[in-house]
């Protein structure tokens, strides 16, 4: 199985995109933001032509570069980033059952940890895998005056690989949910 995640750029960071099959991180790249969101789907669209889902973080701007993506014919989810630790499916009838999520950006950062700590992921050593190495030992957790927890790199340290990586790990779990939801109602018909 081959799942993708897509982090958007804003003016401060950059389009991340982040490849995962089964343990293998890859493939990753970077983006700048100043480039129109319908140049980056037809840059993206060949790289994730062959994922069974892409995760794109469909926050803000982020909706047009997922729309542009479906467009070119990519298997989309749309994942709108908020506070929490929660995901939940906002589905529409007769829409495929993970299109539309909304996942807490701590409940990413902390699935992102889990499959660090288990070793589930073999990242390689290129470059962009030192990169996304790096933003990972950047990330933090503080408190805020809300008393909520808020997951970011500090300052203006980029967490764009890394948020990627979170979202490709969102497909690959909803790939896997909706596998074992189909094989339990076959074998209970």
């Amino acid at each position: 199985m081959s799942v993708a995640g897509i982090d958007v750029g804003s003016r401060r960071d950059k389009t991340a995109l982040c490849g995962l099959s089964g343990r293998a991180v890859g493939p990753l790249a970077l983006m700048p933001s100043d480039i129109p969101l319908a140049e980056q789907a037809a840059v993206l669209a060949p790289l994730v032509s062959d994922c069974e889902l892409v995760a794109v973080d469909a926050t803000g701007l982020g909706l047009g570069l997922a729309e542009a993506l479906a467009m070119h014919g990519v298997n989309v989810m749309f994942v709108t980033i908020g506070a929490g630790d929660r995901v939940s499916r906002n589905n529409g009838k007769g829409l495929p059952p993970f299109s539309r999520v909304t996942a807490g950006k701590t409940w990413l950062v902390q699935r992102l940890g889990i499959a660090i700590r288990s070793r589930a992921l073999d990242v390689g050593d290129s470059d962009s895998a030192r990169e996304l190495l790096r933003q990972l030992g950047n990330m933090t957790a503080r408190i805020t005056q809300r008393g909520r927890v808020k997951m970011e790199a500090p300052g203006v340290a980029a967490d764009d690989l890394a948020l990627a990586l979170a979202l490709a790990l969102l497909a690959q779990d909803a790939i896997c949910a909706h596998s074992h939801i189909n094989q339990s109602s076959r074998r209970s018909a």
